[in-house]
């Protein structure tokens, strides 16, 4: 709702419009662009408990962030800073 109480259209068409359809795979995957979308120059991503789809996501966002010089904050601690796999070396089981 806006400051003025009326309900605003989520934007998600202009959003796969602007990004493409391919990363869109958990809610904060949905805010990153739209805050991109608002102008936003820093963002703030606290997330965690993440399967290995929606850190991919994320990853794809924080590397969009970065190419448009948009600052994220995301807390040391955040799963999302620790990788999932390491290709080669990771073993499964």
């Amino acid at each position: 709702m806006t400051a003025s109480g009326k309900q605003l259209e989520f934007p998600y068409q202009q959003i796969l419009a602007d990004f493409g359809t391919f990363w869109f795979n958990s809610a904060p995957s949905w805010l990153v662009p739209f805050a991109l979308m608002t102008g936003a120059s820093e963002i703030g991503l606290f997330v965690d408990k993440l399967d290995e789809a929606q850190h991919l996501g994320l990853l794809h966002w924080m590397w969009t962030c970065e190419q448009l010089r948009v600052r994220m904050f995301i807390p040391p601690e955040s799963e999302l800073l620790k990788p999932k796999t390491i290709y080669g070396l990771t073993h499964v089981g």
